[in-house]
């Protein structure tokens, strides 16, 4: 099944996406290193203009893919600004394994004040996905998805729906 089909198919047909387009692979200007290992304690502790290498990454991802998407012409109302309804954007990040994603902001810079990214003259959704992804390493491993789209599909509906997430275990709920 596809993201659209589950979409659909838990929606009772009332909710569809409509794919825009897959764009990449970009490589990035840092080695990976920068991007796994930096999480800095304050803006003051480096001079990337993030919070993180996550964060910076993911920017610098959406910023590369300008040259191959017209961002604008997603602003479906002509208001300047994109929200999450209009574009949902993934950014998928190679990793040693599929068990990561997130949902992150997406920003031009955050230190030392934040800004949002425009591109194209449209001011660009605040709330992206990261989907981390192993792709087939894990072939063959219990409860191995061969195209892992229902990680794809639960951070996407953080996008579309606002909602955290709440895990249930035997002691708690998160």
């Amino acid at each position: 099944e596809s993201a659209n089909g589950w979409f659909i198919n838990n929606s009772g047909n009332r909710f569809r996406m409509t794919n825009a387009g897959v764009v990449g692979w970009y490589q990035a200007s840092q080695p990976a290193s920068y991007y796994w290992d930096n999480t800095w304690d304050s803006c003051s502790d480096n001079a990337s203009g993030f919070s993180s290498g996550h964060a910076a990454r993911i920017s610098e991802a959406v910023q590369a893919a300008n040259g191959d998407v017209n961002f604008a012409s997603f602003d479906v109302n002509r208001d300047g600004r994109l929200t999450q309804h209009e574009l949902a954007i993934m950014v998928v990040v190679p990793a040693a394994n599929g068990d990561g994603s997130s949902l992150a902001q997406l920003l031009s810079t955050q230190c030392p004040g934040s800004a949002p990214l425009v591109l194209d003259n449209v001011e660009l959704p605040g709330w992206i996905t990261g989907w981390f992804t192993s792709l087939d390493a894990d072939a063959g491993a219990a409860g191995y998805e061969p195209y892992q789209y229902t990680t794809a599909v639960h951070e996407l509906l953080h996008q579309f729906s606002a909602l955290d997430d709440i895990y249930v275990s035997a002691d708690h709920a998160t």
